[in-house]
């Protein structure tokens, strides 16, 4: 009975086609008429957008554990996919990125306040405890154009700076420290140490 889905409907509370059966006709159904299923599903979001936004953030809360375990899993098993997709789609839509950030920077001033406070309060006890070399900008940007202005990582444009060993780990800030980073591997790499570009 396990092979078929449930119905709560019929006589015996099962599907009269087993799963293999209903997987594939649902799927070719989809296949006649994706356009149709494309805006019905856009439709829905829109007018439910509140209502699946609690149910996956509840989801995700109840679940959370597992579901990191499997994206980690999933990352792995296809890091190079993964990543050759994020760098394509955020070159391609790097103005749309920009947008949505200032859209929820106007919309959120206090939180964006808060994080802004909190990071460099952070980064303040950080470099406290941390060796320091003061530079000046003309250098920094000396240091940025050795490596071609190119991310480090990936060898695609690097429009952030990154400091290699990172501040949290015990990183100095210095030139040395400093090199070009796409946002995409920025955000990969994060706060990790030692990191390989492999990785």
């Amino acid at each position: 009975m396990t092979d078929f889905h449930r119905r709560s409907k019929s006589k015996d509370g099962r599907q009269n086609r087993c799963k293999p059966c209903a997987i594939s006709t649902a799927k070719a159904s989809v296949d006649r008429n994706r356009e149709t299923v494309r805006e019905y599903q856009k439709r829905y979001g829109q007018e439910k957008r509140e209502q699946l936004a609690a149910y996956r953030s509840a989801y995700y809360r109840k679940n959370r554990t597992q579901l990191l375990a499997r994206y980690k899993e999933k990352y792995r098993e296809n890091r190079d996919v993964i990543r050759a997709r994020t760098m394509a789609y955020y070159e391609n839509n790097r103005e749309r990125h920009a947008e949505n950030a200032r859209r929820w920077r106007a919309a959120n001033p206090e939180r964006e306040k808060l994080r802004y406070t909190r990071g460099n309060a952070r980064r303040r006890a950080w470099k406290a405890a941390n060796p320091h070399i003061p530079y000046t900008l003309e250098q920094l940007r000396q240091r940025l154009d050795y490596y071609g202005g190119l991310c480090w990582v990936c060898r695609s444009v690097g429009v952030e700076v990154d400091h290699v060993k990172p501040v949290s780990k015990g990183g100095p800030e210095m030139l040395a420290n400093l090199r070009p980073i796409c946002p995409p591997c920025n955000k990969r790499k994060t706060n990790k140490w030692p990191f390989r570009p492999t990785d």
